[in-house]
């Protein structure tokens, strides 16, 4: 027998629509870390297409880590997605040139790949900060992933 409150939660949770102004910060030198990759811009905004990624927003919480944040995989796979403090964005954002001159120099390093920090502003939830890191399960060598 199929629960009746368990389709109609998954209906309303398909029938939602997001739009949102999406804020892209210190673009140009992430595009950088996307060039080493082979990452293109549009691999980036159909990964971010938050219509395309409704379900994973909403199961997000179940992801949740020790800081509050919520963790979920771009639709594609392609990318993990993650929510980020303000004090974490101004931490990173000063790491950032530093983390493009290592990720040149050593084309083999294991730090994950992040290919952008954006605000994201919508009605339903406000403006909230994230990551876009590479899905390190689906990207690089995966011969010797350690």
């Amino acid at each position: 027998m199929i629960d009746p409150s368990h389709s109609q939660q998954q209906m309303i949770k398909s029938q939602v629509s997001f739009e949102a102004e999406i804020i892209r910060h210190h673009e140009l030198k992430f595009k950088q870390i996307m060039k080493l990759d082979g990452i293109k811009e549009t691999d980036i905004m159909q990964s971010l297409d938050l219509n395309d990624n409704v379900s994973s927003i909403f199961k997000s919480g179940e992801g949740m880590g020790k800081s509050g944040s919520f963790f979920f995989f771009s639709k594609d796979q392609k990318f993990v997605i993650k929510t980020m403090r303000r004090d974490e964005k101004t931490i990173l954002i000063n790491m950032l040139d530093d983390m493009i001159v290592h990720l040149n120099n050593y084309r083999e390093s294991l730090l994950v790949r992040i290919y952008g920090i954006f605000t994201l502003k919508t009605k339903i939830f406000g403006s909230v900060d994230i990551i876009l890191m590479e899905n390190t399960f689906q990207s690089r060598n995966q011969a010797n992933p350690f």
